[in-house]
């Protein structure tokens, strides 16, 4: 005569539902550790003596007023990180100049690009407090105004 077993032949499984937050927490993390920082600049450019005068920092070229907010860019997040900037000519009237409206010195990793004639952008990796320079030149369609060039803290 054969025995009858009422227990089960099958192994426990750990709880599936704990493997999946795991993993889905184990990629929110991540891909959070690439995700771009992202940093917005905002460009004025004004007949001298305007009031009140545009926010940030202003230099004078020609009879405007180019103004920079903020001054210096400062990127965020972690060292090796992605990290994007993006300028927006804030001015009626004004464009950047095409193919150099935002001109980094020394770019080394910078990609830049224009994204419309009032916007540009640029991306890299978060570093130690690099610094760089850059140019912005910007036109009204008659006048072309000589550079400025504010900087980046990297």
């Amino acid at each position: 005569m054969q025995s009858l077993s009422l227990t089960s032949k099958v192994k426990a499984r750990p709880h599936v539902g704990r493997a999946f937050a795991f993993a889905a927490l184990f990629a929110a993390m991540c891909g959070g550790a690439s995700a771009q920082t992202p940093t917005y600049a905002e460009i004025y450019v004004v007949p001298i003596g305007t009031t009140p005068a545009p926010k940030g920092t202003c230099t004078t070229k020609g009879s405007y007023d180019i103004c920079v907010y903020p001054e210096p860019i400062n990127t965020g997040g972690a060292v090796g990180t992605d990290v994007t900037i993006t300028w927006d000519l804030k001015s009626a009237g004004w464009s950047f100049v095409k193919n150099k409206g935002i001109d980094i010195k020394n770019m080394k990793n910078w990609k830049l690009k224009e994204v419309t004639p009032t916007q540009y952008e640029a991306t890299n990796k978060k570093e130690n407090g690099v610094f760089y320079k850059y140019e912005i030149n910007v036109t009204d369609g008659t006048i072309t105004l000589p550079p400025w060039d504010p900087t980046i803290m990297n």
